[in-house]
């Protein structure tokens, strides 16, 4: 797992390398995360889940993070064909 993506107050979808163990801990203690998930690029479930649920909750439009994550399916598609 590379880090986390949560979803701050301000509507911001946020990435946080994971460094120490502690990330998510640090994370959900924080009262400016309202969501969070996990960043691991070969897991399609995940990218898939972090998506529909980030634009459920009204984050604004990051779309340096829909693009990095576009990139991470249509490779890990075209490496399952």
């Amino acid at each position: 797992m590379e880090g986390w993506y949560y979803l701050h107050t301000n509507g911001e979808l946020i990435f946080k390398r994971e460094l120490d163990g502690n990330t998510a801990a640090d994370i959900s203690e924080s009262p400016f995360a309202r969501a969070m998930w996990p960043v691991d690029p070969s897991n399609r479930e995940n990218a898939w889940t972090l998506l529909v649920e980030a634009l459920a909750g009204k984050r604004r439009k990051s779309t340096v993070m829909l693009r990095k994550w576009i990139d991470i399916l249509k490779r890990m598609e075209s490496d399952n064909v």
